[in-house]
């Protein structure tokens, strides 16, 4: 197959412009992290350029997510070519890291299918953050759950931003490494074991590119002894073992979420009612009430759809794109 020339002036506009620079051996390179955490500036940095365009149009440092979808990068390295599935940032909301997941159990379900399984998965996060803050922590457990034990061997926890150590003070980097240590010896502790590795991106290709050398030496030493690719827990789950996505690991935790969402917010209704009925003329006490009952509507309509999808149900953009990245590979042979 052709392989594609990309410049600044010529990115390609249509799958099937995509669709036909990517190779039958390509190597496929997933990132995952929270919003903010530098995904795209990963990609920027190794110099990857889009084979679709996402609704922004510059790396940014804003708390807004770069990626609203799931957006494909190619990279040519020591005479391989590497494809990056760039995966939307997870947020705060139940709601959305629901979509989100739904999104991304489509793509892997339809990679695994096909048997094309990841050769690496990146995990972002910022070492800049002074605590493991709460969706930070819920993030890492949904992620660790979608990987799942034997996927870990694929997995690089990259911490960004290194770069600003000593920007600010002289004992920064110093700051950094310990809060590192932390992460490696708390909530990061079970993946390294399970295999996983730790990576510091610096801002620059030099303090990436091992990332791609070690996917080339597993994908070397497999073929070496005769070992067949693994799959992430997700896909296993939904393909093999034919569970619907409440059913997988990281779909539980999420309908756990809704559920303790949605006692949280009963209990705020039970309270604002009785408040009410002794002072129903108060407007503020109305109009709260009302944004609280929109939000358990909100709550069970996410749930709901959490507990009725099931593959090909959604993200059909995605499915169809890749069917038939499948369907070229195939025609490639």
């Amino acid at each position: 197959m052709r392989d594609m020339e990309f410049n600044e002036t010529e990115i390609p506009a249509s799958d099937v412009e995509i669709l036909q620079s990517i190779k039958k051996d390509s190597f496929l390179v997933i990132l995952f992290g929270i919003t903010g955490v530098g995904k795209s500036n990963v990609l920027e940095r190794l110099g990857a350029q889009p084979l679709r365009m996402s609704t922004a149009t510059a790396v940014g440092h804003q708390l807004e997510s770069h990626t609203k979808a799931i957006d494909f990068h190619h990279l040519d390295y020591r005479n391989e070519s590497f494809i990056f599935i760039d995966t939307p940032g997870f947020e705060d909301s139940v709601n959305q890291n629901s979509d989100i997941l739904q999104m991304i159990a489509d793509f892997l379900a339809t990679s695994y299918e096909h048997n094309r399984y990841p050769d690496a998965v990146i995990y972002a996060f910022k070492i800049t953050e002074t605590r493991f803050m709460k969706n930070a922590r819920k993030n890492s457990e949904l992620f660790e759950e979608l990987c799942g034990p034997g996927g870990m061997r694929l997995v690089t926890l990259l911490t960004t931003m290194w770069d600003v150590a000593g920007e600010v003070h002289p004992n920064t980097k110093a700051a950094f490494e310990a809060r590192e240590e932390s992460f490696i010896q708390g909530y990061w502790r079970d993946m390294i074991r399970s295999g996983a590795e730790t990576c510091r991106s610096w801002n620059t290709k030099d303090s990436l590119l091992p990332i791609l050398d070690q996917a080339i030496a597993r994908r070397a030493a497999r073929k070496r002894e005769g070992q067949k690719p693994h799959g992430l827990q997700i896909q296993e789950e939904i393909i093999r073992k034919k569970r619907s996505l409440v059913e997988t690991r990281a779909g539980s935790l999420l309908a756990e979420e809704f559920r303790i969402k949605a006692e949280f917010l009963e209990k705020q209704r039970q309270r604002l009612s009785k408040n009410l009925e002794k002072d129903p003329s108060n407007e503020r006490l109305v109009g709260r009430l009302a944004t609280v009952q929109e939000e358990i509507r909100d709550n069970e309509e996410g749930a709901e759809k959490l507990k009725g999808w099931t593959w090909r149900g959604i993200g059909a953009t995605v499915v169809a794109a890749f069917m038939l990245i499948i369907a070229i590979l195939a025609n490639s042979e």
